[in-house]
């Protein structure tokens, strides 16, 4: 794969799909290293609004309330939520005004 990448980048080959089959890649798996697209197991699916440490901080803050023996309240989760959210808001238009 390796070799297949290099000759490709020293422009030795017309295409990718040249390339891979001299040097007994599949092809598609080559082309998805020379175009360095992400696996969809691991890419953040479009629907995931909080960053991964805002997750983790969450979790991180559920798991301490329980080990204290308060069960977290929906409410307050959703509260704490709509709290992040509203910082990103407030932080994306900050950016998008600054940019004009």
């Amino acid at each position: 794969m390796q070799l297949a990448l290099k000759a490709y980048k020293k422009d030795l080959f017309s295409s990718k799909t040249a390339a891979a089959k001299a040097f007994d890649v599949p092809p598609r798996i080559f082309i998805t290293c020379v175009n360095k697209t992400t696996a969809h197991k691991n890419s953040t699916a479009n629907y995931h609004k909080l960053t991964d440490t805002e997750e983790s901080t969450l979790s991180a803050w559920i798991l301490n309330i329980d080990q204290h023996s308060l069960p977290p309240q929906i409410s307050t989760v959703c509260y704490l939520v709509q709290l992040l959210l509203s910082v990103q808001l407030s932080l994306s238009q900050e950016a998008s005004i600054r940019e004009n």
